[in-house]
């Protein structure tokens, strides 16, 4: 899968910007606050409808501070890819008021339409609170990586969070358990059956990554460590033994924590509690390891990403990568983006031109001045 041409108008800083992109890698540098991590948000909201940066839509699109309006500003985004299933061309509008996502020309009215018609991966320099963060972070990586390639499981979690969302309101304004459980036994048929759903997508996940996080772990790191991915969700092994065996378990369990979950006032089990955890020879790496095995246990995890979304589509995803010189040291970037090949195209974003790309990869370089390149 591959950009073969970007147009960003009236996006943030840049103005107009027109590129015919390589189809390996290509590096954006220049100084801060120019509009480098502009190209790259662009991009991912081409794939995804929406910014890794911003709550709001309306945050990225130039604020006229002369009129202290944003009314007379149309942003537009358009890219041209190449799949092997077809190519497609797809464009997003911005203003004040819509959002509008077109595929080929035609309209679609659910972002759920447009995830997995161009995955991205993307890592950002916070990326590392996946590792040192709250499980929060951890799940939304898995929920980002499923949805990109189905798009069902987006309809899921949705639907998921709704009901529990009703469940524990119900939890919270009826403290008598047999008044309760009439009404919750209606969201609790809902619950178990989408909740099992995400659970078994995220369970096969994360074994299929796991050893191709083991193997890059110690390519990206130059090290022999016994590097682990462990799902953690809030039920047994058992669990995902059979699917129709789940529901029950799912059923059995919601049903004895019944009490204390009117006690405390919200669910305690489900896809909302799920974790996962990284291992480095049998220690936590979010409470044991050094910023350096952080830093390659997360670039590990994008790299088990990539590997995930080409095993389930077929082709490779296209690489985002903000502000790498700040987060790797040249051998373990040059180790990275080794591992990578040349089958995957990628844009990267530096401070620097770096010497050690341009000189062990086909790369193309792009200066970034004031939203334009010069």
């Amino acid at each position: 899968m591959k950009i073969s041409e970007l147009s960003i108008s009236q996006f943030r800083n840049i103005k107009q910007l027109n590129l015919k992109p390589s189809e390996q890698i290509n590096l954006f540098y220049g100084d801060n606050a120019q509009g480098k991590t502009n190209i790259l948000e662009a991009i991912y909201y081409l794939s995804t409808g929406r910014s890794f940066r911003a709550k709001q839509d309306g945050d990225c699109i130039p604020y006229d501070y002369e009129n202290k309006s944003v009314e007379v500003r149309n942003t537009n985004i358009s890219a041209k890819i190449c799949r092997q299933e077809g190519d497609i061309k797809i464009h997003i509008h911005l203003n004040k008021d819509e959002k509008i996502v077109t595929i080929n020309q035609k309209k679609i009215n659910k972002l759920s339409l447009l995830w997995g018609k161009f995955p991205t991966v993307l890592f950002i320099p916070d990326d590392i609170q996946i590792i040192k963060g709250n499980p929060q972070k951890r799940r939304r990586f898995l929920d980002t990586s499923i949805g990109q390639i189905h798009s069902q499981y987006l309809i899921y979690l949705q639907r998921y969070d709704f009901i529990i969302r009703e469940r524990n309101a119900l939890l919270k304004s009826i403290k008598d358990i047999k008044a309760i459980k009439e009404q919750i036994n209606i969201w609790d048929k809902q619950l178990i059956e989408i909740g099992t759903e995400i659970l078994f997508q995220r369970n096969a996940m994360t074994k299929k990554i796991a050893e191709y996080f083991a193997q890059s772990y110690n390519a990206i790191s130059s090290s022999k460590e016994n590097a682990e991915l462990i799902y953690t969700p809030s039920f047994d092994k058992e669990f995902f033994a059979h699917k129709k065996s789940a529901y029950e378990i799912y059923k059995i369990t919601l049903e004895e924590n019944l009490k204390s979950d009117l006690k405390i006032g919200y669910t305690q089990i489900g896809p909302h509690r799920d974790d996962f955890d990284i291992l480095l020879d049998g220690k936590s790496a979010k409470y044991f390891s050094s910023q350096g095995q952080q830093k390659s246990s997360i670039l590990a995890l994008k790299m088990a990403e990539i590997y995930y979304m080409n095993q389930e589509k077929g082709e490779m995803p296209v690489l985002l990568i903000d502000d790498l010189s700040s987060e790797l040291d040249d051998k373990r970037l040059l180790n990275f983006l080794e591992l990578l090949g040349e089958g995957i195209q990628t844009f990267i974003t530096s401070i620097a031109l770096i010497q050690s790309i341009k000189s062990n990869f086909s790369t193309s370089s792009f200066k970034i001045k004031n939203g334009e390149i010069t």
